[in-house]
Order: C-alpha cells, then sequence, then structure tokens
C-alpha cells in the first residue's frame, strides 16, 4: 500500500455524504466496478439511490475502472454525456 493509504481507508469509518446526496441536481452517472473492494457495488448503489435521476452503469473489472476497461469506460461516460441535452437548444436535443 502507498504511504498515506491507512489514513485514507480510516476516512471511510468517519465521513457519511450521503444526506448530502439528495441536494446534488446535476446528470450524474454513478460507475460501479463490480469487483471493487474499496468503493464496493453497494456504494455505488447507495450513490445512485441517493441522487436524484441518477443513472448506474455496472463494469465487470476492479477499483481502477480507466485502466481495466478503458473501452467499456469511455464508452459509458460518452453515451451519457452525448444524452444530455445541449444549452440553450430549446428542443433539449442532444
Amino acid at each position: 500500500m502507498p504511504a498515506g493509504a491507512d489514513a485514507q481507508l480510516a476516512l471511510f469509518d468517519h465521513i457519511d455524504v450521503r444526506e448530502d446526496l439528495r441536494s446534488i441536481t446535476v446528470p450524474t452517472l454513478v460507475i460501479s466496478p463490480s469487483a471493487d473492494l474499496i468503493a464496493t457495488p453497494a456504494h455505488a448503489r447507495q450513490f445512485t439511490d441517493g441522487i436524484p435521476h441518477a443513472e448506474l452503469v455496472t463494469l465487470d473489472c476492479g477499483h481502477a475502472i480507466a485502466a481495466e476497461r478503458p473501452e467499456a469506460w469511455a464508452d459509458a461516460m460518452t453515451k451519457f454525456l452525448t444524452a444530455l441535452p445541449v444549452a440553450g437548444d430549446p428542443a433539449g436535443r442532444p
């Protein structure tokens, strides 16, 4: 483990942001690695359930999503972002 990793992981025992999630009002994509032991799929579900209108995508990988599944990660991000309405477009078309 890198230096400081123990202190960073100890924060999980003290920080709880679940009540703050409902105040997020921007489109949100939660990408959950199915084999992540740090930010587990259960955590991803809590985020998705707590953030209004959040979308959840699950990828078969561990914590290093972009390194382990770069194409799937980029595809999920691209699909989510291109589906958003364009600012100033009165029809709300992507």
